[in-house]
């Protein structure tokens, strides 16, 4: 260890195996860890973390279960214990209320503030509280995307300049010319043949699969895809009503709801699918789309919040609150070869337009600021 600084980091969703905020937690820190390699980094955790750690990287355990009281109880005397002078909450306003520090805060999307029906009441009190206090105690705010940028300036008095962005990215294991004999072996895990159509993302309500089915629906009543729907994702919040849909549907033994899969099968389930479709009606980011795009992978999403600005011209965008809409940009790409290969090319410059080392670059700037 040395002199220099030292930077507290919320490392509770560091997670390999986890998507989104998960995922941003873990490539973070290390691409900061690489990059930075002169600075201490302490990782406030609930749970010991499960991989080795490069050797500036500091894990600190607080085994408290309730994130308020990790975050204004537990984490406040462990910053102090180890003489932290920037501390960074990554998980939107999960963050101590009264920081004794400059405080950096990631904001991934306004779901509890400002789309109450997608969350439980007791996530919507909380956050609005915590909301208030951040926006004007936080020394600098980082968005996922200049929507939810411009969603917190129009709705939070806090100061622009103070507030920017900082884009997630996909990983490098999602790519183009993936291993064939890798990739068969995966898709015969889940009985697949390639040319599926799938869908990632945790199951709740915003993700919209109840749409998404009864678009699929459409597309077989109307003979436009012989292909088998493969849906993945842990259950999160009000699953049970995508088990329903599935029950109704005329088409449900051709509709494959995996649940939670391996991180390392992703990129198989990606390659191997003839589309992706993501219905979704309110993403912060939407890292999902990225990763498909990035295995070369026709993508239809949802017109909706940070989905265009990530998407570019690179997928079918659709109205997502109608299963027809949904039904018709499924049916352009799969009808038209010409628009599935275009995007086949478009997607992975796409996504090459977003990456971690940039990211963290941001991110370092912005401690030395606070720093200095």
């Amino acid at each position: 260890m040395n002199n220099s600084p030292r930077i507290g980091l919320d490392a509770r969703l560091y997670d390999p195996a986890g998507t989104g905020i998960s995922s941003y937690t873990r490539r973070l820190i290390l691409e900061l860890a690489k990059l930075d390699s002169e600075t201490d980094y302490y990782l406030f955790t609930r749970d010991k973390l499960g991989e080795s750690l490069p050797t500036n990287l500091h894990p600190v355990t607080i085994p408290i279960r309730q994130r308020f009281v990790w975050s204004n109880r537990g984490l406040p005397p462990a910053l102090k214990a180890n003489r932290i002078s920037l501390y960074h909450a990554m998980a939107n306003f999960d963050a101590p209320l009264f920081p004794n520090i400059p405080m950096v805060v990631t904001l991934h999307d306004l779901i509890p503030l400002l789309r109450p029906e997608y969350v439980s009441w007791k996530h919507r009190v909380i956050s609005r509280i915590q909301a208030r206090v951040l926006c004007r105690k936080a020394a600098h705010i980082f968005c996922d995307s200049e929507f939810t940028r411009q969603e917190l300036l129009s709705h939070y008095p806090t100061d622009s300049e103070k507030v920017s962005v900082a884009y997630l990215a996909p990983s490098e294991e999602f790519k183009t010319g993936q291993d064939d004999e890798s990739l068969q072996k995966v898709l015969a895990q889940y009985h697949l043949k390639k040319g599926y159509l799938f869908c990632l993302g945790a199951v709740e309500p915003r993700k919209n699969l109840d749409r998404l089915i009864l678009a699929y629906n459409l597309l077989r009543d109307e003979k436009k895809t012989s292909q088998p729907l493969v849906i993945t994702g842990a259950p999160l919040w009000k699953a049970d009503g995508l088990t329903e849909s599935i029950r109704r549907s005329p088409w449900s033994k051709d509709i494959l709801f995996t649940g939670f899969v391996p991180q390392a099968h992703l990129p198989s389930l990606y390659a191997g699918a003839g589309l992706f479709v993501f219905p979704s009606l309110y993403e912060g980011f939407g890292l999902p789309i990225l990763e498909a795009m990035a295995c070369g992978v026709p993508v239809v999403a949802g017109n909706r919040t940070s989905l265009p600005e990530i998407a570019g011209d690179a997928a079918c965008l659709v109205n997502p609150d109608f299963p027809e809409e949904i039904a018709s940009g499924i049916s352009l790409v799969l009808g038209n070869d010409i628009l599935a290969q275009t995007l086949r090319q478009k997607g992975p410059m796409q996504a090459a337009r977003f990456n971690w080392d940039r990211t963290a670059r941001q991110t370092l700037e912005v401690y030395h600021r606070m720093i200095d």
